[in-house]
């Protein structure tokens, strides 16, 4: 790569061709060439390499005092995790106190722990829900083999005057099914009233 640019600088200062047809040659841009020059003018042919991305500083890296001091503790303890690490630090007045997540980098990069032996829950485990449930506006009903039986809510909601459902504070009115259901409780002697 760094044989490319110095042909396009050669090109430039001894054919005495333009940066813009230079630069349509060589599918870079203006400004491109403009760089390359001035790198060459200053650093010579060295100017001309492939130079690092990496940024001059970060403001939130962990300080490396600070890194130190966390490890020192993880060797001290090695049964602490990134968790208490950071409790301990924020306790003994580290400033900025470093995230969980940042101690964590640490310890991986510091070859401490392994990130591959971290525990997964096993997917063997089913999660245990309840049965079904309806809702109408704040009214939640849980329906049962013999009664319904109402939970939340207030106000104007409640069995209706006939006894054929459960009105919401909305007005609206659940399914035929429930009013079945609401039936059938009062034949079999459930009094709503009582």
């Amino acid at each position: 790569m760094a044989e490319q640019r110095y042909k396009a600088v050669m090109a430039v200062i001894t054919e005495g061709r333009t940066i813009t047809q230079v630069a349509r040659d060589w599918d870079v841009s203006r400004q491109t060439m403009h760089a390359w020059l001035a790198r060459y003018e200053a650093e010579g042919l060295e100017g001309l390499a492939n130079l690092s991305h990496r940024p001059a500083h970060c403001p939130h890296q962990m300080a490396t005092a600070v890194e130190v001091q966390l490890l020192e503790m993880r060797r001290a303890r090695p049964y602490w995790g990134a968790r208490r690490l950071a409790f301990e630090l924020r306790r003994k007045g580290v400033q900025p106190a470093p995230s969980k997540s940042a101690i964590y980098r640490s310890l991986v990069r510091a070859g401490v722990i392994d990130p591959l032996q971290r525990q997964r829950r096993s997917e063997k485990w089913k999660r245990w829900e309840r049965g079904a449930r309806w809702t109408c506006g704040s009214w939640m009903l849980w329906m049962s083999s013999s009664r319904p039986t109402m939970l939340g809510g207030g106000g104007g909601a409640g069995v209706n005057a006939e006894g054929m459902g459960i009105e919401a504070l909305t007005g609206t009115t659940l399914t035929k099914k429930l009013a079945k259901s609401s039936d059938r409780a009062r034949k079999s002697g459930y009094d709503p009233t009582s």
